[in-house]
């Protein structure tokens, strides 16, 4: 499958030497998994949104959902991207998003005014359903299919207001990771 262009933005420019690269993308894209690579092929660092979360409120993203809810779940999101968002200001690094990170308006904009690169990995929602039925890791808000496509649909026209798209479906993390990589070199100003 090609790669699709990247995604019109017209209400945000994409920055043009980003200090943060954030992956994001609906549950199961592995976003995680390509931020890693990424990562090491840039030398820069990483870190897992919903991991940094997680160790900080030393609970699992299940357990905050349930004891918590959603609500108080996204404010603690917001709260942890700007602090990592400000790191990334020292050191440049890549940032996945939890799936629905990116869905928050106040998290696009913190995103978008700033030096971070938004991208968006478009991976089939079939195969996302089958990595999050086969994760070890609870999903809270996947449930059933029907629950999990409707959720998709919903957030998709969010993760299309992205810098970059990059189809994923058959490619190897490190092959999505050269994808983003060959796009920054190309895109830079000489």
């Amino acid at each position: 499958m090609p790669d699709l262009p990247p995604l019109p933005a017209p209400s945000h420019p994409r920055p043009e030497r980003p200090r943060a690269i954030v992956l994001v993308g609906f549950m199961g894209s592995g976003k995680s998994t390509v931020g890693y690579s990424l990562a090491a092929s840039l030398g820069w660092g990483f870190q897992d949104l919903d991991a940094v979360i997680a160790t900080a409120a030393g609970k699992s993203i299940p357990q905050l959902f349930k004891e918590e809810g959603e609500q108080a779940f996204r404010a603690r999101e917001s709260d942890a991207l700007a602090t990592t968002l400000a790191q990334a200001e020292l050191e440049p690094l890549v940032l996945a998003l939890g799936g629905g990170g990116f869905v928050p308006e106040w998290n696009r904009a913190m995103l978008q005014n700033g030096k971070a690169l938004t991208v968006f990995l478009d991976h089939p929602l079939d195969l996302m359903w089958k990595r999050c039925r086969e994760a070890v890791t609870e999903r809270p808000l996947a449930s059933d299919y029907d629950s999990f496509q409707r959720l998709y649909r919903e957030r998709l026209p969010i993760y299309e207001m992205s810098h970059l798209r990059v189809a994923t479906a058959g490619k190897l993390p490190k092959e999505i990771a050269g994808v983003i990589q060959d796009w920054l070199r190309s895109s830079q100003p000489s």
